[in-house]
């Protein structure tokens, strides 16, 4: 793991980064990832990690972990290319020991293809936001976001994976989508299981087009146990993804 620090912005490119008015640096190599940023001012200031456009990613470490409060994943509507099996998710997090995730975090702006759709994500992430993002967390936003022509795996999100803002978190999913790609078994379009289970969770203006087979246990936009001792809120969200025979109930959700 590498950690980068800054107050205000992190510009990212395929190759470099530049922290703050520091000088353009190479990224490490792949085994020195994932990359750790860190807001030196959370209190005060947002940090703002922006994505370039071109930017490739072929290797697993290849995802970014949030280390304080306060910062601001921006795509800018640039596509995000993945080649590697197996990939976990563009950004963690989450923080296994107490079992919480860091506030004030936001995802926006951020496309993801891989370069075919027989690429996964690994069990329970998300292609952008892995496993666990925002538990225990507050004002945990995601928008404008979307995964084109991508698989996603057992208890997966297309865009957000398992326990999304649970035990106490409060966050919002909005304007995502997932599109051309497949949702294989027990797996979902927007976020995986156990979203905001005793948590708080809105999910407004999201929708699938990707398909999945019948008789899988998947669904076009959040999986089972959904706010279970919790609270979920969707609003105008809607699946057009080939359900093959499945139930309406399960083309959109699984309770």
């Amino acid at each position: 793991m590498t950690s980068i620090s800054a107050s205000k912005l992190i510009l990212i490119t395929n190759t470099t980064y530049k922290a703050d008015s520091g000088v353009v640096t190479n990224l490490p190599v792949a085994s020195s990832w994932p990359l750790n940023i860190i807001n030196t001012t959370p209190t005060t200031t947002t940090l703002v990690v922006s994505f370039s456009s071109g930017i490739t990613y072929s290797n697993i470490r290849n995802y970014f972990i949030c280390g304080s409060n306060s910062i601001t994943f921006d795509g800018n509507n640039n596509m995000i290319t993945v080649g590697v099996n197996l990939y976990p998710g563009l950004i963690d997090n989450y923080i296994s020991n107490p079992g919480t995730s860091y506030s004030n975090i936001t995802v926006q702006n951020i496309k993801i293809t891989a370069t075919t759709n027989t690429f996964t994500t690994s069990s329970t992430d998300g292609w952008i936001c892995k496993a666990n993002f925002g538990v225990a967390g507050t004002n945990i936003i995601i928008q404008n976001c979307g995964v084109i022509g991508v698989t996603t795996s057992l208890q997966s999100g297309g865009i957000c994976g398992s326990r999304f803002v649970r035990d106490g978190g409060i966050g919002l999913i909005k304007n995502c989508y997932n599109v051309n790609g497949f949702i294989s078994a027990n797996s979902y379009g927007i976020v995986g299981i156990n979203c905001a289970d005793k948590g708080t969770c809105i999910i407004k203006n999201c929708y699938n087009s990707s398909t999945f087979p019948t008789n899988s246990s998947a669904a076009g936009i959040a999986g089972n146990f959904l706010g279970r001792s919790g609270k979920v809120y969707i609003i105008n969200c809607y699946n057009n993804g080939f359900s093959n025979g499945y139930s309406s109930h399960y083309a959109f959700l699984r309770t």
